[in-house]
């Protein structure tokens, strides 16, 4: 079972839809130490009805405010992972999530995250969609740039060769021209 730290904003930004139950909400001191689920999570804990349910993590009890319908968050080619979600405003928060509007142009989205990049300078995920932004705008001179902000940001090894793959792709694109 996979265990997700989120913020407030998670669930609306990613647009998961409620089965049961209800949201995070800041008008609710106690879900700090709540758990919403997602179907897969449900249906491997035998728990038809699981909202009001209690989950025993780092030994103490957590409930279960609410159930959400499965969604694709790794691979499409395997079944959904059990997963469950819960608040964690206290600690840095390793991945940023921007959900853009599929139908906006590359040049649309990257004026949309432009204004961010003071706030998130220091995040690998920005410059690493930055970059990717760029990249498909034909502006391969910022874009390498970003890519080496992100490498030299980037939490892993894994990360940081990604990254790197992107700019090898952008250097063996640039040569057959």
């Amino acid at each position: 079972i996979g265990t997700l730290f989120v913020s407030y904003d998670f669930g609306r930004t990613l647009g998961w839809h409620l089965k049961e139950g209800r949201d995070f909400s800041r008008d609710f001191p106690t879900d700090s130490g709540a758990f919403v689920i997602n179907e897969a999570a449900a249906r491997y804990m035998g728990l038809p009805h699981p909202v009001g349910e209690f989950i025993r993590w780092h030994n103490e009890d957590h409930p279960i405010i609410g159930v959400i319908h499965d969604m694709v968050m790794e691979s499409p080619y395997r079944p959904v992972e059990p997963t469950f979600f819960t608040l964690r405003t206290d600690r840095r928060i390793h991945l940023i999530m921007i959900r853009l509007d599929p139908n906006l142009t590359q040049r649309a989205a990257l004026a949309m995250i432009e204004p961010l990049g003071e706030r998130l300078d220091g995040y690998f995920h920005f410059h690493g969609l930055r970059g990717g932004l760029l990249l498909q705008l034909g502006r391969e001179r910022e874009a390498r740039a970003a890519f080496d902000q992100a490498i030299a940001l980037a939490n892993t090894p894994a990360e940081a060769a990604h990254m790197r793959q992107r700019l090898d792709r952008i250097a063996t694109e640039t040569a057959r021209r």
